[in-house]
């Protein structure tokens, strides 16, 4: 396993799904495509956006903490089709280590809310062919504009398509 950072969250313009970008010290990349919920909530976390009320990865946090238990360290472990998959490691009020299942964006939002390492298998990682550069402002301004127009019957319609 090998550790990565976010280098961001970018916007494909082919699909209009978000995908989040994980680098590695060697410039290597991963990038996981999410849905636009879990976009936001990593989105949240690393621009450190307080909200009134928690959001299911706030909860799931506080959850673990308020437990006794806390979190080591998310790994990337796999590719099965186009579906990655990942575990929480978390270490128990006993003090024993224990995974939990969980989907990449899930555990990413979370380790950023508990301050945690995400760690992924080395054969994950592509070489740096995809030309990194810092985000620009109109692309953010894009991605927010996407989520600002998001409504439910779009959320809808992507679920249903996505079912």
């Amino acid at each position: 396993m090998i550790q990565v950072k976010i280098e961001g969250v970018v916007l494909d313009l082919k699909s209009n799904l978000p995908i989040i970008m994980l680098k590695d010290d060697r410039q290597r990349l991963l990038p996981i495509s999410v849905g636009i919920f879990e976009a936001q909530a990593i989105a949240f976390a690393l621009e450190k956006v307080h909200i009134p009320r928690p959001l299911t990865h706030d909860l799931i946090s506080s959850i673990i903490e308020v437990l006794g238990s806390s979190l080591l360290r998310v790994e990337i472990t796999e590719l099965k089709g186009n579906t990655y998959f990942a575990w929480l490691v978390l270490k128990t009020m006993e003090g024993e280590e224990t995974k939990i299942d969980s989907r990449p964006s899930d555990a990413i939002a979370i380790a950023l809310r508990l301050k945690a390492s995400i760690y992924a298998n080395e054969s994950l990682l592509i070489k740096k062919e995809i030309r990194s550069r810092p985000i620009d402002d109109n692309e953010i301004e894009q991605f927010k504009d996407m989520l600002n127009k998001l409504t439910p019957n779009m959320l809808w319609k992507y679920l249903k398509e996505k079912i």
